[in-house]
């Protein structure tokens, strides 16, 4: 707000300027931010001196939220484009897996992830992975369609896992217990902690 009054002061000295309107944050007295709508109209006397402002200040606070959901959906939607495209240029086995890696991760806001895709042989492999800690994923490099994993069980069914803490998914996916110890201390490689998980298939019948 204390940034708007160099703009008031020369609006009230201009004695062409008729009113003025600005908008401004300000915290509530819950402590929320909120965003305000100052108008005001200058009546000047005959030498161009402001005698008398009327006016008032709105909250439009509701405005900036949608208008700020809008740029989000926005920027969502430019980014589901970039994914679509380059899904559409990735040929190769390891351009897919680039792009799942680098950029979808990323932009599901994701703390680590990795691909599983099937092996000529009929087995499940992690094609490529990011942001988990060193050794974390070794034990499971490969694995058989039938193995008690959430990833196993995902490219059967073709439908997506939502999992939660580590102990929790382990009891119901007993292939898990692999990563117990050192390795499975529920943090990415940059130190933040994962507690949920989800499994997705890329195509699904």
């Amino acid at each position: 707000r204390a940034r708007l009054r160099p703009a008031v002061e020369r609006a009230v000295a201009d004695p062409a300027c008729a009113s003025y309107t600005g908008e401004y944050r300000v915290r509530h007295a819950d402590g929320r931010w909120i965003w305000l709508s100052d108008r005001q109209r200058f009546v000047r006397d005959a030498a161009g001196r402001v005698t008398r402002v009327v006016g008032g200040v709105a909250d439009v606070t509701a405005r900036y939220a949608s208008a700020a959901e809008e740029r989000r959906a926005r920027a969502r939607t430019e980014a589901l484009q970039a994914l679509t495209a380059a899904f559409a240029a990735a040929q190769a086995r390891h351009e897919v897996t680039r792009v799942v890696v680098e950029r979808v991760i990323p932009a599901a806001g994701g703390t680590a992830g990795a691909l599983v895709l099937a092996a000529d042989d009929g087995m499940l492999e992690i094609a490529g992975d990011a942001g988990y800690p060193a050794g974390l994923l070794d034990p499971l490099r490969r694995f058989a369609p039938d193995a008690p994993l959430p990833a196993a069980e995902v490219a059967r069914t073709g439908t997506a896992l939502w999992l939660g803490p580590f102990a929790e998914a382990a009891g119901r996916w007993p292939g898990l217990t692999a990563f117990r110890g050192d390795a499975a201390d529920g943090h990415a490689a940059d130190g933040r902690r994962f507690g949920a998980s989800a499994l997705v298939p890329l195509l699904s019948d």
